[in-house]
């Protein structure tokens, strides 16, 4: 096998992943929507009816993406460097989670360690698929499980939904996602538009 052929096999596979990650993510966020147990984000609650009718063929299209949809303050590279000074705290009570602890930890980790094995695959990937910038690259690309266990533990309430602020962008591809057919995994060739038209 040629490094070529290597590499598109690797990135199908992370692709696999994402989209596997995408979809547990999303029938989670579905049953939030679904209850009045916990506050939940614009993106769920100015979109209800569409979360609500989200069933399962609907979650595979609108997980089926060549992102992440679930995110840990990807972008916040001093919100990194604080976690993983292993403090017990929180350093402002501000955030607030949307699941259970215990679920919450579990999603939590999850989505670490797929970040952790997209950033030591592959630095400008996690920029792409994750929403990393560079420094939180680095900080991602060397816990050790031992950290990832203690984030998970520690800081599962900053889990979030991808862009879940943005109740026009959810509303629109749940929407697109309610009609279309299921794709195969988004391919590298997708992963080239992408980069060439900066949509994420």
């Amino acid at each position: 096998m040629s490094n070529q052929d290597g590499h598109r096999a690797e990135l199908r596979h992370l692709l696999g992943l994402i989209r596997a990650l995408n979809c547990r993510g999303l029938e989670l966020m579905a049953q939030l929507a679904r209850s009045d147990a916990a506050p939940a984000p614009p993106a769920i609650s100015r979109n209800l009816a569409l979360w609500r009718g989200l069933d399962r063929s609907a979650r595979e299209r609108a997980a089926n993406q060549p992102v992440l949809l679930l995110d840990v303050r990807f972008s916040d590279a001093m919100w990194w460097r604080w976690a993983c000074e292993r403090r017990p705290l929180e350093r402002k009570p501000g955030a607030q989670g949307y699941f259970s602890p215990r679920v919450a930890a579990e999603l939590m980790r999850e989505t670490i360690t797929l970040a952790w094995i997209i950033a030591r695959a592959d630095h400008g990937l996690a920029s792409i698929l994750c929403g990393m910038v560079p420094a939180v690259t680095r900080v991602v690309s060397s816990l050790d499980p031992a950290q990832i266990e203690q984030l998970a533990d520690q800081h599962h309430r900053h889990l979030r939904l991808r862009f879940d602020d943005l109740p026009s962008y959810w509303r629109m591809h749940l929407k697109i996602s309610g009609s279309k057919p299921i794709l195969e995994v988004p391919t590298v060739e997708t992963l080239s538009e992408i980069r060439q038209q900066s949509l994420f």
